[in-house]
């Protein structure tokens, strides 16, 4: 048997750290961009970077990655504003929406193809998995509840 209120309780905390791990993220990637942004626009701070670091930094700010930093901003916000509602939701008894839970599932991807077309990172990548594993439990206690009803109903 089922304990409905633990698997409530455990969506609870998945889902805060879901909401508070994405506004980090919301956070230090708006912070990246815009020291990135003025390095760069920076003829004092350009003349004492080494051309190796100058080239890197010049390539961070590429279209592509510019297009993937935009993409990556507007999912952490989508995913933040879904999961807030997803908190009252649990709190309400109302059915849960899945969405922050793809969402993100779909966000890491994003980042595991960024990753392989820059550069390698094993340790990202071990967080990337960690995040994954968040999203995916999350979305299976979010099924567990929405899949109450079905139980009772029968």
């Amino acid at each position: 048997m089922i304990s409905y209120e633990k698997v409530r309780q455990s969506l609870k905390t998945l889902n805060m750290t879901v909401i508070v791990l994405n506004i980090i993220e919301l956070v230090f990637s708006v912070i990246l961009f815009v020291s990135l942004y003025f390095t760069l626009n920076n003829e004092d701070i350009k003349a004492t970077l080494p051309p190796e670091q100058l080239d890197v930094l010049k390539q961070s700010l590429s279209p592509f990655n510019i297009f993937m930093m935009v993409i990556s901003l507007g999912l952490t916000i989508a995913i933040i504003v879904l999961a807030f509602q997803n908190r009252s939701k649990i709190a309400q008894d109302f059915e849960i929406n899945y969405m922050p839970y793809f969402l993100g599932l779909g966000s890491i991807l994003l980042s595991i193809v960024q990753m392989f077309l820059n550069q390698f990172s094993l340790i990202s990548f071990a967080i990337n998995l960690a995040l994954a594993s968040l999203y995916f439990f999350s979305y299976l206690k979010a099924k567990t509840l929405n899949g109450k009803e079905d139980i009772i109903d029968a």
